[in-house]
């Protein structure tokens, strides 16, 4: 590809080296990248729950979680189970507050046999067993 390139500078400058008679030459073309749109939003309830959107693992929801939450039934740590409560389980990790909401990106994972529950940011979650699918979020 530069051999072209060379041709044609020489060509255009009068050289007599220049090898070979220059048919075309394509500008170089940079490759465009565009930045993928944000997701947008879907807005919750604080009772919502994951199992209401998908359960496809792998799956990425963006979710807006209201100012002025009241905590609901939550199972797990860091991965939840799929009856939780989105915004609750937000808050108990930490990414958003009862009084503020927020937004939250969750990806549904596959199920687990158990989840163990924990206290933490004033929620406290439920230990349980085997569920179908989970999610945790993405940070």
């Amino acid at each position: 590809m530069r051999l072209p390139l060379l041709c044609l500078i020489l060509a255009a400058a009068g050289c007599a080296s220049a090898p070979g008679p220059v048919v075309s030459a394509r500008p170089a073309v940079s490759p465009v990248i565009s930045a993928r749109p944000a997701a947008e939003a879907v807005a919750l309830t604080w009772t919502s729950r994951i199992i209401q959107f998908s359960r496809e693992a792998g799956r990425q929801f963006v979710f807006d979680c209201p100012r002025g939450g009241r905590a609901e039934r939550i199972t797990g740590t860091d991965i939840y189970g799929e009856t939780s409560s989105v915004c609750t389980a937000a808050v108990h990790a930490g990414l958003i507050t009862l009084a503020n909401g927020g937004r939250v990106t969750v990806e549904i994972r596959a199920g687990r046999d158990s989840f163990s529950g924990s206290s933490r940011n004033g929620i406290t979650s439920a230990s349980y067993g085997r569920m179908t699918n989970s999610f945790e979020f993405v940070r």
